[in-house]
């Protein structure tokens, strides 16, 4: 009788790691801090200089052994903050000049060490793009020869490029690829270029976005000093997958046509749009061909004039807006600015979650006038499901009353961040009038549950204007940060008003003033110091075990600090 064959061995932990490459490199991401695309689904702002991987420990994972070798390689060259990395791969590269960057040459035909190279730039996934390198023309010109016409790095899927001048256009052109999904480009703000020749290369530059990474592209920013023409949107009708658009010219006088704004609102997995309104009074084109028009969009983010801001909105009405930031040139008549944004109220979804509104001013010289912040956010009162709102006024000054306060708490119960700041000492002190008081605070604590921020442009915590600690309810409100720009009253005030912030706000941390003037710096970090005190003795009370049936700051508390 035949014996039957034994019982398979199974492979150890060491050899199941070691078939599996996928697992290798999950294994190898631990040696890495959070890159772009990890920080982007953890909901986190992608910052290039913020990524910084430990790349000593995957140098060294590579040598171990040849298991190892290939998947650390790929998170060693996923990312790059330069270009340089990837010229020092062949050895045809030399560098000169005392400062980095400041002069790149190959000495000889760089085709024996080509296939190395491309080796390497096909595991190169993010790029920060180094400013100035395209001066370095030699090198372009002979990758540019090796390339041939195919993308240097074939995976990239972000590419950032900041400080970036017109000789740096040419080489972007090569890093443009069809997996691309993220591109950032921002031109240097300060120095300005020939406009004939930069614009040529600008035009250029959104035509190979378009034409190169519309298969992939999700994301693009273009932002700084650069020539925009209202042709550059047309190239952009066939990037249909793209759902965050952001154009910010630094330079006046920019003028959009409406048929590009129509070109716009073809793209029906937009999200985000950050752009100039700055129309023609003669363009009265069809604005958009096909209803509706921004079906997805949900962050809304408009600067200019606040009445080409209302032509556009009454024309693109989104349905599902979310956000809405608006950045209005400065008018000489504050009921014009009243007039526009009781418009705007008109075109917008009831849905609307958070209201940002600036007003700019020409120059620190030219201050706006002042503004009444009824005024400007009573339109908006409606939109119940406001949760942020933020108001800043440029170098005027703002008007804000306990009334207001009161109709903005009421209006709005699901608040989680209210700022209104004109800039400090740009203006003249309103009267207490104008000032809000502590009744202010108690109403945002009774109607708002999920308060967390709050910045008023002022407060008035002067003896008469301040209600007794027994008057004012012992609430559980979440803020942690109260900004006050400056503070009116007598200085022995302080402690009774830390008191009553206590009673309101017993999670504050942060208590802070941006205040020119040192003297209402200086008040705020007291009372912010009493606060902490009695925070700090009602922990000690709780770790000792007494827990007193209401929570009852004294006045012998604040006091003693």
């Amino acid at each position: 009788m035949d014996t039957p064959p034994g019982p398979r061995s199974r492979p150890t932990a060491r050899q199941s790691v070691l078939r599996c490459p996928e697992l290798l490199e999950n294994i190898f991401e631990s040696f890495s801090a959070t890159t772009g695309d990890l920080a982007a689904a953890a909901g986190y702002e992608y910052i290039g200089n913020a990524v910084q991987e430990n790349r000593g420990d995957l140098a060294a994972c590579a040598q171990v052994c040849r298991d190892f070798c290939e998947p650390a390689l790929n998170i060693l060259w996923r990312y790059l903050e330069d270009f340089e990395p990837l010229l020092c791969l062949f050895e045809e590269f030399r560098m000169f000049g005392e400062d980095p960057g400041t002069g790149y040459l190959f000495i000889r035909d760089i085709s024996p060490s080509w296939p190395t190279f491309q080796r390497y730039a096909a595991k190169v996934r993010e790029l920060q793009y180094p400013s100035g390198i395209g001066a370095q023309t030699g090198i372009w010109i002979m990758l540019a020869q090796q390339c041939r016409g195919e993308p240097l790095l074939p995976n990239l899927r972000r590419l950032d490029a900041l400080g970036v001048l017109h000789v740096d256009i040419p080489p972007l052109l090569l890093l443009l690829s069809p997996a691309l999904r993220h591109v950032r480009i921002q031109f240097d703000k300060e120095r300005f270029e020939d406009p004939t020749y930069h614009k040529f290369w600008t035009a250029n530059l959104f035509r190979s976005i378009a034409a190169k990474t519309a298969p992939s592209l999700t994301e693009l920013e273009i932002s700084g000093n650069f020539p925009l023409v209202s042709t550059y949107f047309r190239d952009l009708d066939c990037c249909q997958r793209l759902q965050i658009l952001r154009i910010s010219p630094i330079r006046a006088h920019v003028t959009i046509s409406v048929a590009a704004i129509s070109t716009l609102s073809c793209l029906q997995n937009l999200r985000s749009l950050y752009l100039p309104t700055d129309f023609s009074k003669s363009d009265t084109d069809a604005w958009f061909h096909k209803e509706p028009p921004f079906t997805s969009l949900e962050i809304l983010v408009l600067t200019g004039s606040a009445r080409d801001i209302v032509r556009f909105l009454s024309e693109a009405r989104p349905p599902v807006l979310r956000l809405l930031r608006l950045s209005i040139k400065p008018e000489i008549d504050p009921e014009t600015i009243y007039h526009h944004l009781s418009q705007i109220r008109n075109y917008l979804p009831s849905q609307l979650e958070k209201l940002i509104v600036g007003l700019e001013a020409p120059s620190l010289d030219t201050p706006v006038p002042a503004f009444e912040v009824c005024r400007i956010l009573c339109p908006f009162l409606s939109f119940a499901n406001i949760s942020d709102v933020k108001l800043s006024f440029g170098n005027g000054a703002c008007r804000l009353t306990d009334e207001d306060v009161v109709q903005i708490a009421r209006a709005w119960p699901n608040l989680v961040t209210v700022h209104i700041s004109p800039t400090p000492g740009s203006h003249e002190d309103p009267p207490n009038s104008d000032r809000p008081t502590v009744r202010a605070l108690v109403e945002l604590a009774r109607h708002c549950p999920s308060l967390r921020s709050v910045t008023l442009p002022g407060l008035d915590i002067s003896g008469p204007r301040l209600p007794s600690a027994d008057s004012v309810p012992v609430l559980q409100t979440p803020l942690s940060c109260l900004k006050v720009c400056s503070l009116v009253g007598e200085a022995e005030s302080d402690a009774k008003f830390a008191i009553l912030l206590d009673r309101l706000f017993p999670n504050l941390k942060d208590c802070g003033s941006w205040a020119v003037a040192s003297t209402s710096s200086e008040r705020v970090r007291r009372i912010e110091t009493i606060v902490k005190a009695m925070q700090l003795a009602r922990e000690h009370g709780r770790l000792r075990g007494e827990r007193p049936p209401v929570h009852q700051p004294t006045t012998q508390t604040a006091q003693a600090v």
